[in-house]
């Protein structure tokens, strides 16, 4: 499943003329961004391997709501910056900053895996209300349905 989209990659910072820079080889038989052509095969399997790469990381905490639907604007922003980093790796163009957001990037989507960033409304989709880990939870339980009881009678 895709993260993200051209249409996505040109509205964030990337124009089609960049991409097309980066993505259209010398050998190329078409000089464009068309559908089917060898370039765009480029573009589409660099964005797969950035949404791939990011959704291994988050699978590990919320493979009980993928696919995504919509995709959270946190993934969807992480894929763009390891997909940035892929299409300008090609031409060996990565900057100084473009490294430094792809290990911040990085070092998000390892924070996400473990559990120290959590997806949340703002950046996840719907979780069927389910209840949280930081959430309070109210039951209509009594001491008298607990399983254990002290000797004495008490309930511990």
């Amino acid at each position: 499943m895709q993260n993200i989209d051209l249409k996505y990659i040109t509205d964030n910072g990337v124009s089609e003329g960049k991409l097309k820079e980066l993505f259209i080889d010398e050998q190329d038989t078409v000089k464009d961004l068309a559908e089917g052509s060898e370039s765009m095969e480029r573009v589409e399997s660099a964005i797969k391997a950035a949404s791939s790469l990011v959704n291994g990381y988050c699978l590990t905490r919320y493979a009980d709501i993928f696919p995504w639907a919509p995709v959270p604007d946190l993934v969807a922003e992480l894929t763009l910056i390891v997909f940035k980093y892929k299409a300008y790796g090609r031409r060996n163009a990565v900057d100084e900053d473009l490294s430094d957001s792809y290990s911040d990037a990085k070092s998000t989507l390892k924070d996400i895996s473990k559990g120290l960033i959590k997806l949340t409304e703002d950046n996840a989709p719907d979780q069927d209300s389910r209840a949280s880990e930081d959430s309070i939870r109210f039951t209509n339980k009594t001491p008298e349905d607990r399983v254990f009881k002290n000797p004495q009678g008490y309930n511990l």
